[in-house]
């Protein structure tokens, strides 16, 4: 009689020893898998070592018994072996030959996901001969036939196939496990079978942190139907972990604690960390404030029907030359998670996700784009004016509400983009003029301007007094290191430990809070132009930095001092981009709307004139009577009565048919 094999004999042994386990896979329903629980798989060790010798064969093996036992095809999936077995995990970069056709458990951030697709793994042929029945593995791109069989015949009929749903996902090295200017490496990873079922989808979505357990495999490139040297490395998924995004891979010392508690006690710690900011940009100090409380973030609370967002956005615009790129590049330095673009470099799949044509598998995979990758952390991007109009509608959203519907190439998903944005766009002049609109010199949609907590303002102006202190400090700091220095891990372990903070406010701030914004709010109530000077999103972009102002401090409480910088630097970004020129007052709607309230009523009055008019003079009237009659009743003169028609023949309001002619539409 054939002894048993071993595999099998340690597969009952285990269910022998493990009578519940048995007993709750006899009795599962509607699900095409069984998890098995590694801690009990090491009570019995050959089982155990024998999974990391010839894994695909012990898993296999396992799913005979349990088919045995059960009367139902299920596949295996073992959980727990990251957690108890540290020495089976392995990066990304570190993979290698010997490595192929081994268990591993390997971390990563989703990077790109396929839909769903049918593949056939195995052909039945039957030989014209002969008539023997051939099962023939398929591993290419085109069903492949046998070319001989052991009867010599080299005539073959297609009988039927065998098919499994196949999916593939592309795991990046997580961010925040990077050393240096390392850049992330990339995996191949195939989920085969169940594990394409859809409970796993709240899980396997791009951008989310996930540890993959699978056994390592080799499958041949090919082009056409020629098979190629190279060989594609993927890891044939058999258990798929969520990572909290809280817990990033940034082990804390008791040497960093002590770092950490000694800044921590520094009198004013927000001007501590604004000294050591880019000590190479001089000046900027509010600017620098703003940048680190918004990598520091503030506490969200998401409810099924209200979201408080706890991430600030900043947006930074004005001259060139200015410092603003260096600004934000230290911030993606200092960051524990931080993801970069830069321009159209990044528009092949831009801001939120990009559908893209699946070389491996055939169909759609969905690409994650920087939001989606900065989920939990800051995204940082320069020249968002050019990158912004690629996702627009999609930036909204993810901007607001920290999440973006995705339906492109009949893929459906929600991302998570709960990430803080820093950015820069540049005025379509080059330079920016403090008196004009700030939606008329950023070339990008005006509603996201009010997607920023902040914006602020960077010119180039001579100034004796600056130039010769900014020389100053240059020259010595090429001699003597004068500012507080900060290195660049104790920078993303201290913010680390802030985030993980959750302060509440006392009674006095929430006092103050509403007692600024109801006073600010009044400043412009007996003023005929019936300005807003600010609205309820300044007091949530107050409450934001208030809270990262005290997270700051590594306190769980905001006091006045937090709400008294968060005010100073949201009034400091207010003053230059909300004032009116004409009557020197905030009006928020020169940024929500993308025109002052003086303007908006003008114009207003511009189109009610135009009705007037037709309404005397016909269809088609003089545009000299109008522009005489606009001008004297609207206090313009010639320069802003054409800024103003022209923008209303733009927007359609106007239109000239004929020269000298317009009509109201």
């Amino acid at each position: 009689m054939e002894s048993e094999p071993k595999e099998i004999r340690l597969w009952k042994e285990f269910f022998e020893n493990f009578k519940d386990t048995e007993a709750k896979a006899i009795h599962q329903k509607d699900k095409k898998y069984f998890i098995v629980d590694f801690k009990q798989m090491i009570r019995v060790p050959e089982l155990a070592d024998e999974l990391f010798l010839t894994p695909e064969e012990i898993i296999r093996a396992g799913e005979i018994v349990l088919k045995n036992i059960t009367g139902q095809e299920l596949d295996i999936r073992i959980e727990n072996i990251a957690e108890i077995m540290p020495s089976m995990r392995i990066k990304i970069r570190n993979v290698r030959g010997e490595d192929i056709g081994k268990l591993w458990c390997v971390d990563g951030t989703i990077r790109q996901i396929s839909d769903v697709r049918r593949v056939v793994t195995v052909a039945v042929f039957e030989c014209s001969s002969c008539g023997a029945k051939i099962n023939y593995l398929q591993n290419g791109d085109k069903i492949q036939r046998p070319t001989l069989h052991g009867c010599g015949s080299r005539s073959f009929k297609r009988l039927n196939e065998i098919k499994e749903d196949w999916q593939r996902m592309i795991l990046e090295e997580n961010i925040d496990e990077l050393e240096g200017s390392q850049q992330p490496r990339k995996l191949n990873v195939l989920l085969r079978r169940s594990m394409t079922s859809t409970d796993l989808d709240p899980i396997v979505t791009i951008g989310s942190r996930i540890v993959v357990t699978g056994i390592l495999k080799d499958i041949p490139k090919r082009q056409g139907l020629l098979e190629l040297r190279e060989q594609e490395t993927v890891l044939d998924a058999n258990y798929v972990t969520p990572q909290e995004e809280e817990n990033l891979n940034i082990l804390i010392t008791p040497h960093d604690q002590e770092r950490i508690n000694e800044i921590a006690k520094e009198d004013n710690v927000l001007d501590y960390f604004a000294r050591a900011y880019a000590p190479g940009i001089y000046g900027y100090e509010m600017e620098k404030k703003a940048i680190i409380l918004t990598i520091v973030g503030g506490t969200g609370k998401r409810t099924p029907t209200k979201t408080f967002r706890g991430e600030p956005h900043i947006l930074l615009v004005g001259d060139t030359g200015t410092g603003k790129t260096q600004l934000i590049n230290f911030a993606k330095v200092i960051a524990p998670k931080a993801r970069y673009a830069a321009g159209t470099g990044a528009s092949s799949v831009g801001l939120t996700a990009s559908a893209i044509k699946d070389d491996f598998l055939g169909g759609w995979s969905l690409v994650a784009g920087v939001l989606p990758m900065a989920h939990g952390g800051i995204a940082v991007i320069d020249e968002f004016d050019k990158m912004a109009k690629i996702d627009t509608n999609d930036l909204l959203l993810a901007l607001s509400e920290g999440r973006v519907p995705i339906n492109k190439a009949g893929i459906n998903t929600t991302l998570k983009t709960e990430a803080s944005v820093i950015a820069i766009a540049n005025p379509t002049g080059g330079r920016f003029d403090m008196s004009g609109n700030l939606v008329d010199q950023i070339d990008m949609h005006s509603a996201l301007f009010d997607r920023f907590d902040m914006i602020l303002v960077f010119t180039d102006r001579p100034n004796k007094e600056k130039d010769e202190a900014m020389a100053s400090i240059m020259i010595d700091s090429i001699e003597e290191q004068k500012d507080p220095y900060i290195d660049s891990v104790i920078w993303k372990k201290y913010i680390l430990q802030a985030k993980r903070i959750k302060p509440s406010m006392t009674e006095d701030v929430k006092h103050a809070m509403k007692e600024w914004f109801t006073t600010i709010r009044q400043m412009n109530a007996n003023n005929e132009t019936q300005m807003v000077p600010v609205s309820p999103r300044q007091l949530e972009a107050v409450i934001r930095y208030s809270q990262a102002a005290a997270k700051l401090r590594l306190s769980k409480v905001i006091e006045l001092s937090d709400f008294e910088i968060a005010k100073d630097i949201l009034m400091h970004s207010l003053n230059k981009i909300a004032l009116d020129p004409e009557t020197g007052k905030l009006d928020i709607d020169r940024i929500q709307l993308g025109v002052s309230t003086p303007t908006r009523n003008k114009i207003s009055g511009m189109l009610k004139l135009a009705e007037e008019l037709q309404g005397e003079l016909g269809e088609l009237f003089p545009l000299s009577d109008y522009e005489e009659k606009a001008k004297l009743s609207l206090g313009m003169d010639q320069m802003e009565f054409d800024d103003l028609f022209e923008k209303l023949k733009r927007k359609g309001e106007l239109m000239e048919p004929r020269s000298g002619f317009i009509q109201r539409l």
